[in-house]
């Protein structure tokens, strides 16, 4: 019994996980937000580092 109510928690946390991660992803991005021009970090996986704006030249390093 006690291996049946772990499963099922675990299945309830990631069935969470993926509905907030999906409806997240749904949700679109506000039109007035002003992007941020963030020049001084060396983090290349940062969402605000230049390469991943696609209407910008190539990212000086």
């Amino acid at each position: 019994m006690k291996i049946l109510v772990t499963v099922l928690v675990l299945v309830v946390i990631i069935g969470l996980y993926i509905t907030t991660y999906i409806l997240n992803k749904r949700t679109p991005a506000p039109i007035d937000i002003e992007k941020s021009e963030c020049s001084a970090c060396n983090q290349k996986s940062c969402g605000m580092h230049p390469t991943h704006n696609s209407d910008s030249e190539i990212a000086e390093e």
